[in-house]
């Protein structure tokens, strides 16, 4: 028996609240909105309609897969079929439509409630195509407006990004993929290892820690997660050439994406609580918060480089507003950039000039000095819009504000600007701060849900633990497990790139790095590019560095037998981890890399563990299975060539020991390959249902 699916959220005292019971007005939003005379009269109406209805699922295919359009295709011809007539409780289910402003038509949007999804077989197979490949790295349930920020960076394989607060990490994980994306569609090895990198921020620790997940479905080397305050992020110092050697320099980011804390009013249609909770305090106090990241942005943004601001709410206060105020105060170093002619078909209204301030009890002021002096310290001057000529001098209305009525979406905004010089930017003595901001911004960021309470107690000792050693060797952060790079004379290492005959002219030994104190090979070892590694080496002790690189190599145990077998003929105990299996079919000799075909692959997807007596006797497994040697070899079967839906080359880690052999991929791995390869099918599904009622 499954078990029993919840339409509410439990709350502390064991009540749940029945989400589709709540109700989707609120009169002190709408008082607000209607004073801000966005929209005319008769479309404000539309807006809170819509406002109120549930947000549509929408997912995006992985650009940097060579197979993107074979997945893309895919899921047309195969999965529209399958909800094209499809009814449920007398309800006819709408059909996929693809996103028309998304580039290359890679993106999708399903109207249809999950509590429906349930209750179809069809459904329940266009769940498990979404679940599957989402774990895969192939598509990326993302909601749609927030695709829009990563679209106008432009990001190149050589960029230096900055995703200043990036977590729950679904607009890192596209500027990665950008990152990766190759000219031609093919891949290569510099499209797997580019040049550029990709450093994702977030100043909770949870989520800075969430963001791995997200990130690992890519198997990136290129990102690397830091957790700190964004509008306090430290300069990363870079070792440079100079005339007299190497010297540090500060490092300038091409791209930077500023999708900062906000009040969330754009998001009504997925966090439904909002309609209870929603009050203006929160856009008040943000309001100087959000000028010191866009601030701080633009300090480490290098000149001629893009930064996006963007918020999830439609206010002009968390907007233009804050905008206008650093623009102001650059003093000409920064432009707001015109980009009406990027991405065409996307609706868009443009920035405005003019908007009323009001405090949290929705008294309006007409200027700064109309405020009483206990709201003083409260009520930034910031706040109020500046003069129209000033405003149209800087070309506010270049900003854009994504409605939800109008396509179907959430609400967004976002602002493109350029940075003209390196000159630096202070707004210290042009701003005044704000008494209150703290105290309403740990109340925000309502876009970015947050983890449950670390329950285990093996991990806080661990934690104590390391922090000791930590500070023993003078790390101020405490690294749960710092970055630390291989001597290019370890042995270890030396044993990997001999057994996989692997050419360090190609990938040098000293972008290898494990995640200990001592820097000494255990379980795993990572790869990194240059870039990377150039920026720990410079930073440590001054940044907090969570996670980052590819882990490319693991420590494989034989059995008994093996183990003997193994000891005497050196053979080497570390594999290929799946992860990097695709950087690493670059690298290693072809003599490490066998290829054969759909059937012998089918068998080991079937099985945990294979013997020789597994495959039939014209097996081309079968006939090569003496000559393997002990240990890791990389399986290639190129399913182009192949009987199967998703046409793709496939590169999946073998280890062998004297009488058995098994892939090692992760059963969730395997359910998705074998998906790719066999389609969709109805008939289980059905039976399933059926056994299920």
């Amino acid at each position: 028996m499954g078990r029993r699916q919840y339409s509410g959220k439990k709350k502390k005292n064991d009540e749940f609240i029945d989400w589709t019971q709540v109700p989707r007005r609120n009169e002190r939003l709408e008082k607000y909105y209607k004073l801000q005379a966005l929209v005319s009269d008769d479309e404000f109406e539309s807006l809170m309609q819509k406002l109120a209805e549930p947000l549509p699922t929408t997912f995006r295919i992985s650009s940097c897969n060579q197979h993107a359009t074979q997945v893309r295709d895919h899921f047309i011809k195969h999965y529209y079929p399958l909800i094209e007539n499809v009814e449920v409780e007398g309800t006819k289910i709408s059909p996929p439509v693809l996103l028309p402003w998304y580039p290359n038509q890679m993106a999708f949007m399903l109207d249809i409630p999950k509590t429906i999804i349930r209750k179809s077989p069809p459904l329940k197979l266009l769940q498990q195509f979404l679940v599957l490949e989402t774990e895969a790295g192939d598509i990326s349930r993302q909601e749609a407006v927030s695709m829009i920020p990563p679209l106008f960076l432009h990001v190149k394989s050589h960029h230096k990004v900055l995703d200043m607060c990036a977590a729950p990490g679904s607009k890192t994980a596209q500027l990665l993929e950008e990152l990766h994306t190759p000219a031609d569609g093919k891949e290569t090895f510099e499209s797997l290892l580019p040049s550029g990198i990709v450093v994702a921020n977030d100043a909770d620790n949870k989520r800075a820690h969430m963001l791995i997940h997200q990130i690992k479905r890519l198997n990136s080397p290129n990102v690397l997660i830091v957790n700190h305050d964004a509008s306090f992020l430290p300069h990363f110092h870079v070792e440079v050439d100079g005339p007299n050697g190497k010297e540090k320099s500060f490092l300038k980011f091409d791209r930077i994406l500023a999708d900062v804390p906000c009040s969330g009013d754009g998001t009504f249609r997925k966090n439904i609580s909002l309609w209870s909770d929603w009050t203006l305090k929160t856009a008040l106090g943000l309001h100087s918060t959000q000028i010191k990241i866009l601030k701080r942005g633009i300090d480490l943004l290098a000149n001629s480089g893009r930064l996006v601001y963007s918020t999830c709410s439609m206010n002009p206060i968390e907007n233009e507003a804050v905008v206008a105020a650093v623009l102001k105060a650059s003093k000409g170093s920064v432009r707001l950039i015109d980009v009406s002619d990027e991405i065409p078909e996307l609706k868009r209204s443009p920035g405005v000039k003019s908007w009323t301030v009001c405090d949290s009890d929705l008294n309006t002021y007409s200027s700064f000095e109309s405020v009483p002096k206990d709201l003083n310290g409260k009520m930034a001057k910031s706040l109020w819009p500046l003069p129209e000529e000033e405003l149209t001098q800087m070309g506010i209305e270049r900003c854009m504000r994504v409605y939800p009525h109008h396509q179907n979406t959430g609400g967004f905004f976002v602002a493109v600007i350029e940075k003209c010089d390196n000159s630096e930017v202070s707004l210290k003595k042009d701003i005044p701060e704000q008494e209150n901001s703290d105290e309403a911004g740990k109340k925000a960021e309502v876009e970015q849900p947050l983890l449950k309470k670390q329950k285990s107690s093996k991990f806080e000792k661990r934690l104590v633990s390391a922090e000791h050693r930590a500070l023993k060797a003078g790390n101020k952060y405490h690294e749960l497990d710092p970055f630390v790079y291989i001597k290019e004379n370890d042995e270890l290492l030396d044993n990997i790139y001999e057994s996989f005959k692997m050419n360090d002219n190609h990938l040098k030994k000293d972008l290898f790095f494990v995640r200990n104190l001592e820097g000494t090979i255990s379980r795993a070892v990572y790869v990194s590019n240059s870039l990377f590694k150039n920026i720990i080496e410079s930073n440590r002790n001054r940044v907090k560095f969570v996670h980052g690189g590819l882990k490319i190599f693991v420590k494989q145990d034989f059995g008994s037998l093996s183990k003997e077998v193994a000891k005497d003929t050196n053979v080497c105990v570390f594999r290929v981890q799946s992860d990097g299996s695709r950087l690493a079919s670059h690298c290693i000799s072809r003599d490490c890399v066998l290829t054969t075909n759909l059937s012998d692959l089918m068998i080991f997807l079937d099985h945990v563990a294979v013997s020789m007596d597994n495959f039939p006797e014209d097996s081309i497994f079968r006939k090569h299975f003496e000559k393997l040697p002990l240990g890791n070899t990389l399986l290639y079967v190129d399913l182009k060539k192949e009987h199967s839906f998703i046409k793709k080359d496939v590169y999946i880690p073998l280890w062998k020991s004297v009488r058995m052999c098994n892939v090692m991929i992760s059963n969730a791995e395997k359910r998705t390959l074998k998906l790719q390869i066999e389609g969709p099918r109805i008939e289980d599904q059905t039976a399933s249902t059926e056994k299920s009622t």
